[in-house]
Parts: C-alpha cells; structure tokens; sequence
C-alpha cells in the first residue's frame, strides 16, 4: 500500500478543515429550513394540487458524504414518494458546484400534469430553466448528458418521457438568494403545473 502523499498528510492533520465544514454544513442545513419555510408561505398563497400522503408536508432534510464523491444536502418539500409516483420540489446543495431547485414528476403525476405543462409551456421560456434528459431520475448535476437549457425545440419532448424533472441552478456564492428563488420556482410551477 503506498504512503500518504505530503497533501494528504497536511489535509489529515488539519483539524479546522473539519470544523470549518461542520459550520458550513450547519448554516446551509439553516438555509434549507428557511427555505421550507419560504415554501410553506408559497403553498399557503397559491396551491398546487398535490397528491395526498402522509408525507408531502414533512420536509425532511437529508445529508450524505458521496453524491459523485462529494458532500450534498437536500430539502424535499413538498415532496411524495412512492415505487411508481413521485411528485417532488427538490432542493440540493452540492459541495463545491451549486444550489439547485428541482420539480420531479413522475408516474401518474407527471401524466397527470403533461397536459397542463404543454399547454403552459410558453411561461417556461426565458426562465433559464433546465431539463433533464437522463435515463435516470436521479442524477442532478448539470453536465449536457444530463441537464439543458429548455428551450422552444423542446416542446414536443414531454410525450418522449418516462418522468419530468425541470430545474433552477443558484450558484453557491448566492446562497442567500436561495429561498426567495426556490419561492418563485414555485410560483410558476404552480402556474404552468396546474388545472
């Protein structure tokens, strides 16, 4: 087994590094909370008609080490899971890229809402909205393999779909921006996803 370089060394001996991440991590858990509650005040004002389960309105947050080998956190709310159905917000932090504001649909809700998308699709435009043109619902990165920039050629894609995902990037030096843009990602998924 090789040594231990003079960087990893250096890195390994360096007690703040850690305690330097264990206070942004806490800030940025903060950050999400206030945007749950941003949420919460978006959804009080102009409902979206979410499916009913135990726990859209839980907004839990989660952490975890290796999202492409790196750190992230995420805030689901208002969120529902299930094996077939998904009808997510999504908001992620992802260590040294960015913040982003997701909508998963997917299953019934995303057939449920396809209609009302297409219809709605000219309010998407110019909204430096992204789509997701994975094969995996569960890729958030903003590689070309995964997310691009929706734009008019891509109204007729919805019907091609097996789950929507359209998403926000917040770069992370505008983290405060984040719960007021999470708000009015929102609001306009709210009008374009709507009956």
């Amino acid at each position: 087994m090789p040594g231990l370089t003079l960087s990893e060394l250096e890195l390994i001996s360096n007690v703040e590094v850690l305690d330097i991440k264990r206070s942004a991590l806490a800030k940025i858990h903060d950050l999400l909370s206030e945007t749950k509650e941003h949420l919460h005040t978006a959804y009080a004002a102009a409902p979206i008609a979410l499916p009913r389960g135990k726990n859209v309105f839980s907004g839990k947050i989660s952490r975890g080490e290796n999202y492409r080998g790196l750190p992230y956190m995420i805030l689901d709310f208002p969120a529902y899971f299930s094996q077939q159905d998904i009808f997510a917000f999504r908001t992620m932090f992802w260590w040294g890229h960015f913040f982003s504001v997701t909508l998963h649909l997917q299953g019934k809700y995303f057939h449920y809402c396809q209609k009302n998308i297409n219809d709605n699709f000219d309010q998407l435009l110019g909204k430096s909205l992204f789509i997701s043109i994975a094969k995996t619902p569960w890729e958030y990165h903003y590689a070309v393999d995964n997310y691009i920039l929706l734009e008019d050629e891509h109204r007729d894609v919805f019907g091609s779909l097996d789950f929507l995902k359209l998403s926000i990037q917040i770069p992370l030096e505008r983290s405060r921006d984040l719960p007021g843009r999470a708000s009015d990602f929102y609001h306009l998924m709210g009008d374009v996803v709507n009956v």
